[in-house]
């Protein structure tokens, strides 16, 4: 069944942030993975939001997602994440 990462994010530094998506956009598509949708937020129509900014990405199934993110060559951007963004990452599995 087909998986969604998303990915909910305050940018605190563009240039880490920058090198992390540099770096984490090739492991995405080597798992599978591809981008559906980025961009900032426009309106809040209910509730609060802390995370203003939002990417969406497409996986063949949970498993893969689960294998990209417990990969050695993501967990050694962990780091660079933490630096460039406050960051929410969630998975959903969807039809």
């Amino acid at each position: 069944m087909t998986a969604y990462l998303a990915a909910r994010l305050s940018v605190k530094d563009p240039e880490a942030m920058a090198e992390y998506s540099k770096s984490a956009d090739p492991l995405i598509a080597e798992f599978g993975g591809k981008l559906l949708f980025k961009g900032g937020m426009d309106d809040v129509l209910s509730g609060e939001m802390a995370q203003p900014n939002l990417a969406v990405f497409e996986f063949p199934d949970k498993a893969a997602i689960d294998t990209f993110f417990n990969s050695a060559s993501y967990q050694a951007l962990t780091a660079i994440r933490e630096k460039g963004a406050e960051m929410i990452l969630s998975a959903h599995e969807g039809k």
